[in-house]
């Protein structure tokens, strides 16, 4: 999110506060994930998923398929650990620290 905070409406669900920051989705499609990625990057469309009402508010930053059959579960723990490796390389390339 690039605000410090943002007021979203996530369908049915209601509305939600976002606070600045990274945030990782998961998704478990097993079939035509490349249109499934390009569909979700994309600003204009039907809202169907809930990342669809987040996008608007949404830069975004990358894109990992990962192959097999994992759940959201194990993929988000996975992807949590190479989100805290990306930040750590994006920190350390922005500021120069003496060692």
């Amino acid at each position: 999110m690039p605000k410090d905070e943002e007021a979203v409406t996530i369908g049915k669900l209601g509305g939600f506060h976002f606070s600045k920051g990274y945030y990782i989705y998961v998704g478990s499609a097993k079939r035509n994930i490349q249109a499934r990625v390009n569909r979700h990057i994309q600003m204009e469309k039907k809202k169907r998923w809930h990342i669809d009402y987040l996008r608007p508010y949404l830069q975004i930053e990358g894109v990992q398929i990962y192959p097999g059959d994992e759940g959201e579960c194990e993929l988000f723990q996975r992807s949590r650990f190479q989100l805290l490796i990306w930040l750590m390389s994006t920190i350390r390339s922005k500021y120069s620290f003496s060692e």
